[in-house]
């Protein structure tokens, strides 16, 4: 879809996503308070950082995630493929939404974790219609989680866009393990900005875990470009073992 087509979509679903992933969430990680931060001040600045997202803060982040969104567009290539090229703008999207956070004060670290959720909010819906398909075609898991694979090798995750091959893998809990050969958009877009890699890795490539685990299995990677420099990203999709009872 062209940028403004994205934008007239994304607009609402971004909204509703980041106000179910942080509204009622602290300002601060909760990992980063002290037993000092809880005790002898009463200051409104600290008062304020022990409080916790409104809804009214996120949408004050989302619109200023769209303003900055309008820059960091100015960065986006061309896809030989519509789904290479809305993922691109989703990274794009998400780097956005990480500067907004970082301005309205939340820590790195923890604005990685707020962008994690409200980008998994959109994806997931997607990953779980998937699903509901796969049960249709299958009873197996292991053909479940195959059929789900396909259709993302469908969209976004389409040829000529993307490119990957199907590795060899007889292990007894591997679904399909699939080698990915091309530059990745969301790699390709996020390399440009400093930080952008890591961003890439604990943001966006995790949700790969959640993916997995949402269609019945567990997500392994022996291989990723984002750390390691390499030229492709192996993904092991792999079902979870039965339970004998």
């Amino acid at each position: 879809m062209n940028n403004t087509m994205f934008k007239i979509i994304y607009k609402p679903w971004s909204k509703r996503a980041m106000l179910h992933a942080i509204v009622d969430r602290d300002r601060r990680d909760p990992g980063q308070f002290e037993p000092s931060d809880y005790l002898g001040s009463t200051s409104f600045e600290e008062s304020v950082l022990r409080s916790k997202f409104t809804a009214a803060d996120v949408k004050r982040i989302h619109k200023d995630m769209w303003r900055k969104y309008d820059e960091l567009s100015l960065k986006l290539t061309t896809w030989a493929s519509r789904g290479a090229a809305d993922n691109e703008k989703l990274a794009c999207l998400a780097l956005a939404m990480h500067r907004a956070l970082l301005d309205y004060g939340v820590d790195r670290k923890y604005s990685y974790s707020l962008t994690k959720d409200s980008v998994w909010n959109l994806y997931k819906k997607a990953a779980g219609m998937t699903l509901l398909l796969a049960r249709i075609v299958a009873r197996n898991p292991k053909k479940q989680i195959r059929a789900c694979v396909k259709v993302f090798q469908v969209y976004p995750f389409s040829r000529p866009g993307y490119t990957w091959e199907i590795v060899p893998d007889d292990s007894e809990e591997n679904a399909v393990y699939v080698r990915w050969t091309k530059r990745c958009p969301f790699h390709h877009f996020l390399r440009q900005f400093e930080g952008g890699e890591e961003f890439l890795l604990i943001a966006l490539c995790e949700m790969d875990y959640a993916m997995a685990e949402l269609w019945g299995g567990w997500f392994d990677r022996p291989c990723v470009r984002a750390i390691e420099g390499a030229e492709y990203c192996d993904m092991r999709f792999n079902v979870k073992p039965l339970v004998k009872r």
